[in-house]
């Protein structure tokens, strides 16, 4: 009697050990930690929540988790409607994308590009690819065929109704040939 219970007990051991094993190897292990590695001349495809197509390129990245991503050089082109004539375009020396929640944040000196002819230029900015918002807190500098617009404290675009909200004080220089009449 006393071997069975040995016996029984020893091979109920090595299952909870192989369990144990599987569990922390497969399951757990994967959770708490994931290795990270790097890629040259990466694109990302997609399209956000309302159906837009987006793309996004970097020179060099390196994998921070399973769907988060930091960007060297790069290039990111965003459609406003589908015909694809109306599109944003950023470029900026690093980023970090959340892949997950199509949230991008550019840093480092971005140049913010409208299809319309209108530059953007700034430290940092965050765009929600889902929510069709870009927003910075940073300096920016906005120039276009109708003047220049200097905000302190940032802007917020909302690309969708195509307005941006400047933070204030700002600074503003008009031409007045090329201002539109209403």
């Amino acid at each position: 009697m006393i071997k069975k219970n040995i016996s029984l007990v020893f091979l109920l051991g090595i299952i909870l050990g192989i369990l144990s094993w599987f569990y922390y190897s497969h399951i757990y292990k994967e959770n708490l930690s994931f290795p990270g590695y790097d890629i040259e001349s990466a694109d990302f495809f997609g399209i956000s929540s309302s159906v837009k197509k987006y793309n996004l390129k970097a020179k060099y990245v390196k994998k921070i988790t399973k769907k988060k991503y930091q960007l060297n050089k790069v290039f990111a082109k965003y459609y406003l409607d589908k015909k694809k004539e109306d599109y944003t375009e950023a470029i900026s020396p690093t980023g970090v994308f959340n892949e997950t929640k199509n949230l991008l944040e550019l840093s480092g000196g971005v140049e913010f590009i409208l299809s319309h002819g209108y530059r953007a230029l700034t430290n940092k900015i965050f765009i929600d690819m889902n929510k069709h918002i870009a927003n910075t807190t940073d300096e920016i500098l906005v120039i276009g065929d109708q003047g220049k617009v200097f905000s302190k404290t940032g802007m917020t675009v909302y690309m969708t109704t195509k307005k941006i909200n400047f933070h204030g004080p700002i600074k503003s220089m008009f031409i007045e040939d090329k201002v539109p009449k209403r």
